[in-house]
């Protein structure tokens, strides 16, 4: 899991740096990891504050499920933000 993990870290810093041109006067895009268990069923979230294409996203998620299969994802770009509030119970 742990080099599914490095591979999908990876994939996804290497997708969203294609974004920025290096002569874009642009600011870097900041990735950042935090050890997570992801168990199939589970939902990852991926956020960017810029808009995507849709090949873009599509290769976000074969990415995902290519190195955590079972696990759902959801792309949100463009400044767009989710929250939940769930009930206690």
């Amino acid at each position: 899991m742990k080099t599914a993990i490095k591979k999908l870290y990876a994939s996804l810093a290497m997708t969203l740096s294609r974004l920025v041109k290096p002569s874009s006067a642009a600011r870097p895009i900041d990735l950042a990891l935090a050890r997570v268990r992801i168990l199939p069923g589970d939902t990852l979230v991926i956020t960017c504050d810029r808009f995507l294409l849709k090949e873009q996203v599509e290769q976000i998620k074969g990415s995902v499920a290519a190195a955590l299969p079972g696990a759902k994802v959801m792309v949100l770009h463009g400044g767009l933000q989710a929250s939940a509030v769930l009930a206690q119970g």
